[in-house]
């Protein structure tokens, strides 16, 4: 008996022969994993967004802080010299 065969067709037959009913819920499930991807996308955009946000306020506080200091420091400095310079010796001890 001989076999009667079609090169490239046998999946697809198969595929058509066993019926397009179970096709559906992998459609199903194709759809949901769609919409699924799609709301991780956008739950990562907003993450991005936030950490984001967050980097940029902390960089403002840093930068705010830095020159709090800056000014702090200058004005200490400022009262040093002065201190210095009106010839007071009060700031170091005296010899024995």
């Amino acid at each position: 008996m001989k076999r009667f065969a079609l090169p490239g067709l046998g999946l697809p037959l198969l595929a058509a022969l066993s019926g397009c009913a179970d096709m559906k819920p992998m459609q199903a499930q194709i759809d949901d994993l769609q919409k699924q991807v799609t709301l991780l996308r956008r739950e990562v955009a907003e993450s991005r967004q936030a950490a984001q946000d967050t980097a940029d306020q902390a960089l403002a506080t840093a930068q705010s802080s830095h020159l709090c200091c800056d000014v702090t420091n200058d004005k200490i400095e400022g009262m040093f010299r002065r201190h210095l310079g009106s010839g007071s010796n009060t700031a170091s001890p005296s010899p024995r």
